[in-house]
């Protein structure tokens, strides 16, 4: 009887620990079977017009302009803004200061700025304490849009100038 209630126990066990599995899977079926689904990962995000972090792409993009609108104000004030005061005027997706998804929608902006001939526009972000400056990420971004990264003040200046005399009045 003991061997039958330990059997027993494996086997719910072993079930219970399949499930999530076995629904993920169903579902999937279920959506293929609709038309919603073919392959799963990017190719279903994009048939559902979604983006990689789960928003609707024309959610993403108004996010995009809001922060694009207020970068471009500041930059004609020849101003920098805090991360936290960026993401308080962006409406259309909540961010906190220090958001990975906030990082990403800024490295797209800026590389869209600079294939535009306009400059990282991001460089205007700053911590709002401490050196002041933008985070790792634009450093990053910067290097691989063909920024010499070596003195990081150095790089940070020449863009934020550039940016300035884009914008700027």
């Amino acid at each position: 009887a003991p061997h039958f209630a330990y059997c027993s126990f494996s086997r719910i066990h072993g079930s219970l620990r399949t499930a999530p599995a076995l629904a993920s899977r169903i579902v999937g079926r279920i959506l293929t079977m609709r038309g919603l689904l073919t392959g799963g990962g990017s190719e279903h995000n994009s048939r559902m017009n979604m983006n990689e972090f789960g928003f609707p792409n024309s959610q993403w993009e108004k996010a995009k302009t809001e922060a694009t609108e207020a970068m471009i104000a500041r930059a004609k004030l020849r101003g920098m803004l805090a991360y936290s005061e960026l993401v308080s005027g962006i409406t259309a997706i909540r961010f906190e200061p220090h958001d990975m998804r906030l990082f990403a929608l800024l490295g797209e902006i800026s590389a869209a700025e600079d294939a535009a001939k306009r400059g990282m526009l991001s460089v205007v972000v700053v911590h709002k304490a401490g050196d002041r400056q933008p985070g790792p990420g634009f450093f990053e971004l910067a290097g691989k849009l063909g920024r010499d990264t070596s003195d990081i003040l150095r790089c940070w200046v020449a863009e934020l100038h550039k940016v300035h005399a884009q914008w700027g009045s």
